[in-house]
């Protein structure tokens, strides 16, 4: 069975460019931003009229983002005092990188400020060696417990009728991601794997598990 891993904490976000050359990409950033290294924000420059919808696309060069990657909108709220915040995640060769997260704060159509993680440059395999399938079945091989939801019917039919969709299942479905080495601290750019990730609900007292399968 080859490597299983499990979640064992959430990354905290600040703001990072991964890079052997990152005091290229913080002078990039200070054409229109100014860097907060000790709170882990950056403060627009006041000069920079740019909204959140749009800064990804106009300012990617400034970020360090390569032509394989992407910033997609997760999220977007406007709280009591005004501001927009915008969520959004890194994408590589349109694979998601845990921890790869970046939230823009604006104020009356403007990003004022900012804080998140972006990982830069990126030049990292993104082909699996592995199937879904394949995965899948090491993970479940893996598993403690084999009282595995999907194999309930009651707990299906529940699941189906809380969600209100009749196709819903708890069935694994595995997703590849990038995410860091089992045996590291915080992600970066030295550090990266890819896997498979997915939940694997079930009956019994440990309610399931989250697992990581090397790709």
């Amino acid at each position: 069975i080859g490597p299983v891993r499990t979640v064992v904490g959430l990354l905290a976000v600040t703001f990072s460019l991964s890079s052997p050359s990152q005091a290229q990409l913080i002078e990039r950033i200070q054409e229109i931003a100014e860097v907060k290294h000790s709170q882990g924000w950056i403060r627009m420059r006041d000069d920079i009229h740019v909204s959140g919808a749009e800064l990804f696309e106009r300012y990617r060069h400034q970020f360090g983002l390569g032509p394989k990657d992407s910033m997609a909108l997760v999220s977007k709220r406007t709280d009591n005092l005004g501001y927009t915040h915008f969520r959004y995640r890194q994408f590589h060769d349109g694979i998601p990188l845990e921890g790869g997260t970046f939230i823009l704060h604006e104020r009356n159509g403007r990003v004022v400020k900012a804080n998140g993680k972006i990982i830069s440059p990126l030049d990292i395999n993104t082909r699996p060696v592995l199937s879904r399938q394949q995965a899948l079945l090491r993970g479940l091989e893996a598993s403690e417990s084999k009282a595995f939801s999907w194999e309930h019917p009651e707990y299906e039919r529940r699941l189906r009728s809380f969600r209100g969709d009749p196709t819903m299942t708890s069935f694994p479905d595995p997703q590849l991601v990038f995410t860091k080495r089992i045996d590291t601290l915080d992600i970066g750019r030295g550090n990266l794997v890819l896997v498979y990730a997915f939940s694997v609900p079930t009956t019994d007292a440990q309610g399931g598990y989250h697992m990581y399968i090397d790709a």
